[in-house]
Parts: C-alpha cells; structure tokens; sequence
C-alpha cells in the first residue's frame, strides 16, 4: 500500500523526494493520503507563483516607474502651459495700464491751466459794475476711481466760493447718464467779481488739484439778455 501511494504520487508530480515531503507512514488513511497530496500541490503552486512574481517584479515596478514618470511630465507640462498663461495675462495688464497711465498722463498736460479763468484776463481787473456773469464749465473725470476725491474738492470749492459777496450762485452738477461728466453753473454780480473770484487763493489752490483729476471740456460766458 505504501509503495502504491509512492508511484501514484510520482506519476501525479507530487513525489515526496522532490517535494521534500516525508514518506506517509503506515497506518495512514486513503483520505489522509489524498489530503496530504493536496496540501504539498497547493506548496507547490505557492512556491511556483511566488517565484513568478519575483520575476515579474521588476517588470511591474519599471512599468509603475514609467507610469509615474509619465503623470509628473503631463502634471509638470500642464502646470507649465498655466504658467505661461498666467504670465502672458500679467504682461498684458500691465501694458494695459502703461497704456492707460500714458493716456492720462497726456490729458492732464494738456489740461493743465485749462479752468474757468479762461475767459478772464488775470493780469488786469475790469471796472467795476456791468451786467451780471453767467459762467458754464464741463468737466470729465479722466478715471472713476479719482470721482470720490473730486467731489470733495468740488464741495470744498464750492464753499468757499459762496462766501464771496460778488457770487450769486456756484454749484457743481453730476450727470446721471454719464457718471464721469460734471458741469460747474456760476453766477456773478459783475465781471470784476468773476476775476476776484479766479484770483481768490482758495481757486488757485483747489483748481489745479481738480485739473488733476479731469479735464475741462468747455468753458461758456454768458450774459443776460437786454
């Protein structure tokens, strides 16, 4: 019996002196046997995979390698190409507001001396008495961002404006439409008033800081009608 369980588990592969496997001993049982003979097949294919794996493990690192050198280029690559457009997008504000700042620039030279005062002759004073002024300035803000500032110069103007005994009337008006176009409405009791009133050290003082922050599309002189 025992030399029977020997050659059928030759011819099965599962011989004892290539499995190293002891020799089953007598006694044992047909069900025993066929245990036994399963345990050292189920050895043997987990030795068998095992070294498979071995082999096969570098092969998989090298394609996990491969696999991970491939996500940072494309992480790399993707985060190059944001850069890019990132920097491209900067450059472009800030030629925008070269732009702009050129822009405002040339307005506030070109503005600069442009007031009410021009129609009135600073060097000499008229005389006295005459017919009542009527003066109509547009202005434009050059940006909103400086309307806050100029309200509050123009208020200020305005102020010290009416205190004066020759201005009947000095008021600044914002249009609704347009929120960068403002008109000044003056009223004088005589030319000589309107000149007081553009040598006044509060005019010369607010009047160039307002000529900073817009220009002075038009100035209109009237008078009353006869």
């Amino acid at each position: 019996e025992e030399s029977l369980a020997w050659v059928r588990m030759r011819f099965a592969g599962l011989c004892p002196a290539r499995s190293g496997a002891a020799l089953v001993p007598r006694g044992v049982s047909v069900r025993q046997k066929s245990k036994n003979a399963t345990l050292i097949a189920r050895n043997r294919r987990t030795t068998a995979c095992a070294a498979q794996c071995e082999r096969s493990q570098p092969a998989c690192a090298l394609t996990l390698c491969a696999s991970s050198l491939r996500d940072s280029e494309n992480r790399r690559s993707t985060s190059c190409r944001s850069g890019f457009w990132k920097t491209v997008a900067s450059r472009e504000r800030r030629e925008a507001d070269v732009r702009r700042e050129k822009e405002v620039t040339t307005k506030r030279a070109a503005n600069d001396g442009a007031d009410d005062s021009a129609f009135v002759d600073m060097n000499e004073a008229p005389e006295e008495g005459g017919p009542r002024v009527y003066l109509i300035v547009k202005k434009t803000l050059f940006s909103l961002d400086g309307a806050d500032r100029f309200v509050a110069l123009a208020k200020e103007l305005t102020r010290c404006s009416v205190r004066e005994d020759g201005c009947l009337k000095y008021e600044f008006a914002r249009s609704r439409e347009e929120a960068t176009q403002f008109v000044v409405v003056e009223e004088y009791a005589t030319e000589r008033d309107l000149w007081i009133h553009s040598n006044s050290p509060h005019f010369l003082r607010i009047v160039p800081m307002l000529a900073q922050l817009a220009r002075t599309d038009s100035v209109a002189k009237f008078y009353p009608i006869e």
